[in-house]
């Protein structure tokens, strides 16, 4: 289907957004490892969700399902057994891959099928091949991968990879090692399954490296500067876990990277002001929020609280006229998705914008370089194409063009936005992933509009 965007000048009002896909996931996996009932208020409508409490069933755990609460009574891994189980998880990648690592921890073999790159695969199989687990694909069926019951072992991993699901695999098995497992990771990925951890009773240790000397620091005390000092973001250290997690009961806030194009659009037009309310507030999800800051975005966040652990609160944006800043390979974890939305607010930005340290997500398929940097220039955009991202000069005169998403929801959401500044419609083409995603984008736009 196509989806078509009007041009508006400006953006006003308030807005919530439905639940937050990806924790909604996390809460509902771990939920099977609880010794009692947990309940999740706000359960998204979202057409992965059903996938993910058929899986919730297939592992032993009753499902009372509501439309938006759901009761999981908990069944922990039990005694080993040589029957096979197959978990079905499309649509869901979240859930895929904490089941993935809850399998590789398992009692009993297994399978788990599931739509998924080979780049990914392999890039998630390098921890737990260190852990003594290795994988099968079926020969008839690249999308199965099967587990056998082999206890992980405790092991040092070290991860550089900016893929949040390499640690989330490795961190899911490590609570069924037979002994302690240390995870290391190089850049700063996002953090939302160890910091719910704590609420379900796991508390993995934390340290960080100490931060460089300065300058004068390295004048006034040259025995430290000349010391070794270990290069990496942060260490997790795991011990295992036999006993049932704690139940945690749930409100879902809502979804941040569905809020991202509208506040994107704010942005960069000078006399909008929104508030989306109830949305959450990870920093290591958040990477676009002080990426805009940094370009001269007024945001303020209002109403922070902790809810399991996670940052929920409301978000108001003013817009400005934005300059042109730098994306390093440090902030790309925490931009997950919104490589295209930085993208276009390049667009419209004063000065050359600098984009690099994204080639990983490009060599596994996650982000589609030549898509993106296509459509920029359809809609009148002075793009470089680099090998690790972009450079992109504004301010744009933004045109109105036909645009092909490429089957990707995070394109077609950010071309959208790019719309709303063109001089005359814009379509986007092959829509029906953005609503599959998130049904209410159209309403949203035309509403703006």
């Amino acid at each position: 289907m196509k989806l078509t965007i009007k041009p508006t000048r400006r953006v006003r009002g308030s807005f919530r957004f439905p639940p937050d896909i990806a924790l909604a996931q996390r809460a509902a996996v771990l939920s099977v490892l609880c010794g009692g009932k947990s309940t999740i208020n706000n359960w998204p409508e979202h057409h992965g969700a059903q996938t993910v409490l058929d899986c919730v069933r297939r592992l032993g755990s009753a499902v009372n399902a509501g439309r938006h609460v759901i009761q999981i009574d908990g069944r922990p891994p039990g005694v080993e057994t040589s029957a096979t189980l197959e978990l079905n998880c499309p649509d869901a990648p979240v859930a895929y891959w904490l089941l993935a690592g809850l399998l590789a921890g398992g009692k009993q073999p297994s399978t788990l099928v599931g739509d998924v790159p080979a780049a990914i695969r392999a890039a998630v199989f390098e921890p737990l091949a260190v852990m003594g687990i290795l994988p099968e694909i079926s020969e008839n069926d690249e999308t199965s991968i099967k587990f056998n019951s082999v206890q992980p072992r405790g092991s040092l991993i070290a991860t550089g990879s900016c893929l949040p699901m390499v640690k989330d695999v490795a961190l899911m098995a490590a609570l069924f090692a037979s002994s302690t497992t240390e995870i290391t990771e190089d850049l700063p990925l996002p953090d939302s399954l160890e910091r719910i951890l704590p609420a379900y009773g796991i508390e993995p240790s934390i340290v960080r490296p100490e931060r460089p000397l300065s300058r004068r620091e390295q004048l006034l005390r040259p025995d430290e500067a000349l010391a070794e000092r270990e290069v990496f973001h942060k260490r997790l250290t795991v011990t295992p876990h036999a006993a049932p997690l704690q139940p945690v009961d749930w409100v879902i806030p809502g979804d941040y990277e569905l809020a991202a194009p509208l506040i994107a659009a704010a942005t960069v037009r000078p006399g909008s002001e929104i508030v989306v309310t109830d949305v959450g507030l990870n920093s290591t999800r958040t990477g676009l929020l002080k990426i805009l800051r940094r370009m001269g975005a007024e945001i303020t966040t209002q109403k922070r609280r902790i809810e399991n652990g996670e940052p929920v609160g409301d978000i108001e944006v003013v817009g400005e006229t934005l300059k042109a800043t730098k994306v390093s390979a440090s902030e790309i974890p925490s931009l997950a998705g919104q490589l295209p939305l930085i993208a276009v607010v390049a667009g419209s930005a004063v000065g050359v914008t600098v984009i690099r340290g994204a080639k990983e997500l490009q060599d596994v398929g996650l982000l589609p370089f030549a898509a993106v940097t296509e459509n920029l220039r359809r809609m009148g955009v002075k793009v470089a194409e680099l090998e690790d991202g972009w450079a992109i000069e504004g301010p744009t005169e933004w045109h109105a063009a036909d645009i092909d998403c490429h089957g990707d929801s995070d394109i077609g959401m950010a071309f959208a936005v790019a719309g709303l500044s063109g001089e005359k419609d814009t379509t986007i083409d092959n829509a029906d992933v953005i609503l599959a995603r998130f049904p209410d984008f159209q309403k949203i736009l035309a509403e703006l509009a």
